[in-house]
Parts: structure tokens; sequence; C-alpha cells
């Protein structure tokens, strides 16, 4: 398909050609599914921090391009930021899983390595 595809308003994906492109999202597409441009827990979409939303965003577009034939991908990010790192607003609204936030961050960087 040739559409822009929106995952968890925190990333897109987008064809040309054989080449698939997921962008972290900055402008007018970044914002949930309630129109905001931040997450519940405060953190802004613009600064593509690592959250369970995030990785499950990145595995499904993942996921999409492995369903398809690309020949390869891009990661790319709008705005200052690339990636900002963990989300410590996320660990500090949920203390007790700052650890399986570690893990979940550990499995989407092992997959892809060997994408």
């Amino acid at each position: 398909s040739s559409e822009n595809k929106i995952f968890n308003g925190v990333l897109s994906l987008k064809p040309y050609g054989n080449i698939a492109v997921i962008t972290l999202l900055f402008g007018e597409e970044g914002k949930t599914e309630e129109g905001s441009k931040t997450f519940p827990w405060g953190t802004a979409i613009k600064e593509h921090r690592i959250n369970p939303t995030a990785i499950e965003a990145l595995h499904q577009a993942l996921d999409c391009v492995l369903e398809s034939d690309f020949r390869a991908v891009v990661v790319t990010g709008e705005g200052r930021f690339f990636c900002n790192g963990l989300d410590l607003q996320w660990i500090d609204a949920n203390p007790s899983r700052g650890e399986e936030l570690q893990l979940m961050t550990e499995k989407l960087l092992a997959r892809l390595l060997v994408f």
C-alpha cells in the first residue's frame, strides 16, 4: 500500500517504492487518539521518549514491514530529537514497571539489530 500509516499517534510508516520509512512524529500527526500532544503521564510526544506506547507502535510498524515486499527500512525522527531516551516521566508514574520497560526496550533493540 502507498498510504501513510500512523501507529499509536507516535510514528508513521510510509512506503517509498520498496523502502519503508518509519518516522517518529513531531508535527500535527504526533498526537494521541484524544488529540493531545502529550501522553497522560505528561511526556510530550515530540520528545520521542521510549515508553510502552512507542515500543508497541514500533513493533506494529515493523510487523507491517514484514507483511509487505519492502527491501529496506529507514527509521528517522521529526523535530529536534531522534530519540530522547527512556521516558523518565512514565517510569515515575509507573515505578513498579521500570524493569519491565527496560526489558521491553532491550527486546525491541534486539529486534532492530537483526531486522
